[in-house]
């Protein structure tokens, strides 16, 4: 608050009228107090608003976060009647240190739902202390790691977010106190039944499984640690048709839920007279195998097929000779199921 003093001119003209602006006290960190004018020395007969033909500002060169300190509190221009003579004198605004600091202010804008695989999620933290930088970091580095401000996905579960804020005059320190609760949720692998077609008399053909949602990081072998298990209720006297092909069962990893989801075999009506491979004693050697596979006594025109325990095609071929050598020592070792014409072999890879 400011006081402002004025004498008429026709009363002694040898008194010193002052106009004096109250010193104010505020605290470093608050919003600067309300500078107020107050009007002396104006005779009882009249009022300020009669005697001020221009009101005096007032102004003071501190803000919200000045140092602590004294500042001026400026009073300027402003013009009387001519029965008075104005006199101002500035007052001081002091600033003081806080008795007790400000707790900050932080928010964090974060997905609704965050799932296993996730690209990388930007982190911008938010802070009524604006002098000093939010860090953050996590309660459990094995499921997110952050790295230039942003959040990378390593396995699912729960944490905290914890924000690290160092204080100054105006705010405390956070201390780790300010937490943001995070769940890392499993992603969905989906196990696709393929839709298979087959001529009506014959065996079901081999049902095969392919795998959608993998995340790009992550090998299917290390994921699916029991296959799911094929059926169908179609055999070889089945009419024509189409029949669903289940799945049951199956496990995959911690990161991921397993979904399931039915294929078709549409068996169509016989075409013509079929190559009677099953009468026929195929050579299969080695079995174990380890780098070529040896396949003799085939019937020129069957269709070989390898897959390995997932369902995943790793050989195919119509044959023209009655010979063939399968190249195996890329392939990875188990159980892979050997399908000739329409009997199936197991072989095993070491």
């Amino acid at each position: 608050m400011s006081n402002f003093c004025c004498r008429r001119q026709d009363e002694r003209q040898d008194r010193e009228d002052v106009a004096k602006a109250m010193n104010m006290v505020k605290e470093i960190g608050d919003e600067n107090p309300t500078f107020s004018v107050t009007y002396t020395g104006v005779v009882s007969s009249e009022t300020p608003e009669a005697v001020f033909t221009t009101l005096p500002t007032i102004s003071c060169e501190a803000v919200v976060d000045s140092p602590i300190g004294t500042y001026p509190i400026r009073v300027e221009g402003g013009a009387v009647n001519s029965n008075y003579k104005l006199y101002m004198q500035n007052g001081t605004l002091t600033i003081n240190a806080r008795k007790v600091k400000k707790t900050p202010l932080i928010t964090l804008e974060l997905p609704d739902t965050i799932t296993y695989g996730d690209a990388p999620i930007e982190l911008n933290p938010i802070s009524s202390n604006t002098y000093s930088t939010v860090t953050l970091y996590t309660s459990k580095p094995g499921i997110v790691v952050i790295t230039d401000s942003k959040m990378n996905i390593q396995n699912v579960g729960t944490l905290y977010l914890i924000a690290s804020q160092p204080g100054n005059d105006i705010y405390e320190a956070t201390n780790s106190a300010i937490k943001f609760l995070i769940t890392v949720q499993k992603k969905t692998l989906y196990a696709v039944a393929d839709d298979m077609i087959k001529e009506q008399g014959k065996e079901n053909p081999f049902f095969t499984i392919r795998y959608e949602g993998l995340v790009s990081s992550d090998l299917i072998s290390n994921v699916v640690t029991t296959a799911p298990v094929v059926s169908c209720v179609a055999d070889a006297t089945s009419e024509v048709g189409e029949y669903p092909i289940l799945l049951s069962g199956g496990s995959v990893s911690a990161n991921y839920q397993l979904a399931r989801k039915a294929g078709i075999l549409t068996v169509v009506p016989y075409s013509g007279t079929p190559v009677d491979v099953e009468t026929i004693e195929v050579g299969i050697a080695p079995n174990p195998v380890l780098d070529i596979l040896n396949l003799s006594r085939l019937t020129p025109g069957v269709l070989v097929q390898l897959f390995d325990s997932f369902g995943r095609v790793a050989y195919v071929d119509k044959v023209t000779e009655s010979t063939i050598q399968i190249p195996m020592a890329n392939q990875s070792p188990g159980i892979y199921y050997l399908k000739i014409g329409e009997k199936t072999h197991t072989i095993i890879k070491k």
